[in-house]
């Protein structure tokens, strides 16, 4: 079997947790599957086109700065502005054409973002499509559209989410295989779309680790993604500085990609913030307990998952941890408030017994469904099944 996979994002090196998703598939698909390549388009204009390193991905580069012009006359036509940021003649031409010339059998879009290509494939060239949603995308617009008091904001947000539905839901229906990472997503595209669904969801290899012997707390993020940003604003002034920065609880750790310079600047004894993290595996698992103060959004947070495969106890809110098979208090804190919050590390940090369910539970979940197993076992009964039924 031929796979290509198309991203809106590198995949090499793995940077935010989207990437890790995508990287995590191939690497299944490559226990199976001899020839699994990438196509990536990357909005890093910046980055030069020997950084590529690994051979098996070819990076297109394409500009997707916000463009107000395009914003405006998207608002008036049938296009998705967000989505038909990542479409360029140039390009489609020649993802076809290594198409054609390598003559994959299936080409697989991570998300709707690159799926822009996909009528251009389906008219050029005779593989099966497949697309993996790894969010509604709409609904992060929608809770955007929800928690923003300016109206200016509200009104593009709102358009912005209708859009974005639209173009989805239409895209969604026009593949020939159809994956969701989450149960979630599964959910809500089995009521919008008349075709099987399956979920493909991203895999963990259980990692053992030394548990810290001071105490710390931290959040890993990609900072230019609104929900993340607006979650650890939301924790630095309702939790950590109203009610921790200055009492012995331990340090909190804030990094990311993108980290705003203001943020950066707060940076305290018990508070340290840095940005990009180039290996952050070693970066998590020499802290104790995460936070995910998500308070909108879609899709399934990766990060909670690679931090409970290393057997980190997780604190999140209701929303950011959605799409997970998880139990409050079994395998995961699950808080929506500040005193919630508050409790939950205090609780952590001195209930050693409660840390180590936490840590041995979350471990179990991730071996039941977030495995290499799953993967190809859900790819297979998709794939194959719905091919040899159509034959």
């Amino acid at each position: 079997m031929k796979i290509l996979i198309i991203s809106h994002k590198a995949v090499f090196p793995s940077i935010d947790g989207g990437s890790l998703a995508v990287k995590k598939l191939y690497n299944d698909l490559k226990t199976k599957y001899e020839i699994i390549d990438i196509i990536a388009l990357d909005s890093n204009t910046k980055r030069n086109k020997n950084q590529n390193n690994h051979t098996n991905q070819t990076l297109f580069q394409i500009n997707t700065k916000f463009n107000f012009s395009k914003l405006i006359n998207s608002l008036f036509s049938k296009k998705c502005y967000q989505t038909n940021r990542f479409y360029d003649k140039k390009i489609s031409k020649k993802i076809t054409n290594i198409i054609n010339k390598k003559k994959y059998e299936y080409v697989l879009f991570e998300g709707v973002f690159p799926s822009v290509y996909l009528q251009d494939i389906k008219n050029k060239c005779k593989c099966k499509t497949i697309i993996r949603t790894h969010n509604v995308e709409h609904e992060i617009w929608n809770d955007l559209v929800s928690n923003t008091r300016n109206l200016f904001k509200k009104i593009a947000y709102f358009f912005l989410k209708l859009q974005m539905k639209k173009w989805e839901n239409f895209i969604c229906s026009k593949c020939d295989f159809l994956f969701c990472i989450s149960k979630n997503d599964k959910k809500y595209f089995e009521k919008k779309i008349k075709k099987r669904i399956e979920i493909l969801p991203v895999s963990f290899k259980i990692k053992n680790r030394i548990i810290p012997k001071e105490f710390s707390i931290f959040h890993l993020g990609a900072m230019d993604w609104k929900p993340n940003m607006d979650g650890i604003e939301w924790f630095l002034n309702n939790v950590w500085i109203k009610h921790l920065i200055n009492k012995k609880i331990g340090t909190l750790h804030l990094a990311g990609k993108k980290m705003p310079k203001y943020l950066k600047k707060k940076n305290h004894k018990s508070l340290k913030i840095r940005g990009l993290v180039e290996n952050s595996e070693n970066y998590m698992i020499s802290k104790s307990v995460m936070i995910v103060p998500i308070f909108s959004g879609s899709g399934i947070r990766i990060k909670i998952l690679e931090g409970m495969s290393m057997g980190i106890p997780i604190i999140s809110t209701k929303k950011g941890a959605q799409g997970i098979n998880c139990k409050n208090k079994k395998n995961i804190l699950i808080c929506n408030d500040e005193l919630e919050f508050l409790n939950s590390i205090k609780n952590l940090k001195y209930d050693e017994i409660l840390f180590n369910k936490l840590s041995k539970e979350g471990k179990k979940l991730i071996n039941q469904y977030f495995s290499t197993n799953v993967v190809i076992k859900n790819w297979k009964k998709l794939i194959y099944e719905n091919s040899h039924n159509n034959s």
